[in-house]
């Protein structure tokens, strides 16, 4: 930011400043939505996943061994 030249001059570049602070504010928060919205469709899609058979019910005597 120049603090240099007329009044005029000086808020010419702090306008500029900030409309350059602004611009990257937006695309840091846009960069920052697009992750967030990401890592929650990643967080609601299943992993890949085998199926497996179910487990065989075990009887009284196959659970006690003697």
């Amino acid at each position: 930011m120049s603090t240099s030249g007329t009044p005029a001059d000086r808020v010419r570049a702090i306008e500029d400043d900030f409309a350059d602070a602004m611009t990257r504010m937006y695309r840091v928060g846009n960069d920052l939505a697009r992750l967030r919205a990401s890592l929650v469709a990643e967080a609601e899609t299943p992993a890949e996943w085998t199926p497996v058979a179910a487990p065989t019910p075990r009887t009284r005597r196959s659970a006690h061994p003697p």
